[in-house]
């Protein structure tokens, strides 16, 4: 019979290992959890943007307060993605709405079509970023209200990371800092103990491995296989930098990706920083060749910046035995959508799910079935991002023709026949991945605004194409007019508590 898992122990610390533990620990409190880490470990990245997913995860799933975060974390917030990508000299909004999939009543298809004739914007939050407003606004009452299904954020790490820290030590987690030494198995090949730099050791009936691209336990003890991405995504270094915000500089409500050369650049907006980070791949690039250019664009990035060589790809499983991996301890991609913390939000909160819906007696079949749903978002991701390189015609670069000749889309090929065949139709919904992050709006709003092979005929009524452009300029005129700048909305969060909601 399966063992009662009583004992849990975490090991590596930094947003997966805490946020995993905070998560562990919040929805079963009954549980003993640890957590091992080696603090000289660096963590990744200066500022990091996220999905939509993660504001309503801290408030609504973990019951977090708000005031506390916005006060300790300093989150700016993110509308959604504005790509220069796609054609020459050209750009679009990737909002975390679901701009491309609605259907207004005034209008006879969805928004996705009129898109697809560059009729755009068709949303408030695809406004507010052409017009740089945050996702605060004023009710005709004068209330201030915030949608949370419209944002992500942009955090600084570090101090993300500090935050979580003192939320799994306030319910009582340990934190171990020391270097393991040994990790022993037992005779079914299970994880046993860890053994530590101070000869003491540690047990557990269920490890976490948090321990990053080293994957100290499921990778190399368990020796899992991995499942290359690299024929559909080919960067694998990623270079990052920053700059203090100048006095006056707009915050800027989305993160940017910019195409470069060899890859891409993103652009994180923090408070008071800007953070950089130029993703390319060595094969056509070296980190010299890629710094210069990335300085050229950015003349007033410091001096110090990191280098982080990464592979693209998860394991098959990312639990198995006694051993659940979360975090790039479980698999990698590049953060051209912002996915890293959502998978650690997603995969923690299913491992959660099965151990209570098993009673913490998980057997082989609901480790199977669970890992199964992690590694199709892992796919999805693959796929999503893949057409982002495949279709990307911005730069003639060696690299991007490449990219645009070499890039495997098979996993989402139906789609993409599907759609030059039929355009935007909401028929494709049969043809998307299981679980997808992305979803219609996702899949289409990038096939239609990377101008992606179509030969479907769009035909627009010319009474529809003016209901359709009066309704965008009335999302613009209120845009401008309900709408914060960043830089206030910010302000005014620190001059009062955290008091308004989604109306």
């Amino acid at each position: 019979m399966t063992k009662v898992i009583q004992k849990i122990l975490v090991v590596g610390g930094g947003s997966a290992g805490y946020l995993s533990a905070l998560v562990l620990k919040t929805k079963l409190p009954e549980l003993d959890i640890k957590v091992v880490q080696t603090e000289q470990l660096p963590i990744i990245g200066v500022g990091e943007g996220t999905t939509a997913i993660l504001p309503g995860f801290l408030k609504d799933y973990l019951g977090l307060d708000q005031d506390e975060l916005y006060r300790r974390v300093k989150p700016t917030w993110k509308l959604g993605i504005k790509f220069e990508w796609g054609l020459p000299n050209k750009s679009f909004n990737y909002t975390f709405a679901n701009t491309f999939d609605t259907k207004i009543n005034l209008l006879k298809k969805n928004n996705a079509y009129y898109y697809l004739n560059d009729l755009g914007p068709g949303s408030v939050p695809d406004c507010l970023m052409n017009c740089n407003k945050s996702p605060l606004g004023r009710l005709k009452s004068g209330q201030l209200h915030l949608d949370h299904s419209i944002f992500g954020f942009h955090l600084e790490n570090r101090a993300f990371v500090s935050y979580l820290k003192s939320k799994i030590l306030d319910l009582g987690v340990e934190i171990h800092d020391k270097k393991i030494t040994k990790i022993n198995k037992n005779s079914v090949g299970e994880i046993s103990s860890l053994d530590l730099e101070d000869e003491t050791s540690l047990k557990a009936d269920l490890y976490i491995d948090c321990s990053g691209f080293n994957s100290i336990l499921l990778g190399e003890t368990l020796k899992e296989k991995y499942i290359d991405f690299r024929s559909s995504l080919f960067c694998d270094t990623a270079i990052t930098g920053s700059w203090l915000r100048q006095e006056g500089e707009a915050i800027l409500p989305y993160t940017t990706s910019e195409t470069m050369n060899n890859g891409w650049c993103w652009r994180v907006e923090l408070k008071d920083r800007v953070n950089r980070g130029y993703v390319f791949s060595s094969q056509f690039s070296s980190v010299e060749k890629a710094l210069e250019e990335m300085k050229e664009k950015n003349p007033q990035m410091a001096d110090d910046h990191r280098v982080i060589k990464f592979t693209t790809g998860r394991y098959q499983s990312f639990w198995v035995k006694n051993v659940a991996a979360i975090g790039n301890a479980s698999g990698f991609v590049e953060p051209l959508e912002a996915t890293g913390l959502h998978m650690i939000c997603e995969t923690s909160r299913r491992l959660v799910e099965a151990l209570i819906d098993s009673n913490l007696q998980p057997s082989e079949s609901i480790k199977l079935s669970t890992s199964e749903i992690i590694g199709e978002l892992w796919d999805d991701i693959r796929w999503f991002l893949s057409l982002h390189y495949k279709f990307n015609k911005y730069l003639n670069t060696p690299f991007w023709k490449y990219c645009r000749e070499q890039t495997d889309i098979s996993g989402v090929q139906k789609i993409v026949d599907f759609y030059y065949e039929n355009g935007p139709s909401p028929m494709v919904f049969h043809s998307l991945p299981r679980h997808s992050m992305f979803n219609y709006d996702g899949y289409i709003a990038m096939l239609v605004s990377l101008k992606a092979p179509c030969k479907f005929k769009n035909h627009l009524e010319e009474k529809d194409i003016d209901n359709f452009k009066r309704l965008s300029d009335r999302f613009l005129r209120h845009s401008e007019a309900s709408f914060l700048d960043m830089s206030n909305a910010l302000g005014l969060l620190e001059k009062s508590k955290f008091s308004f909601e989604t109306p």
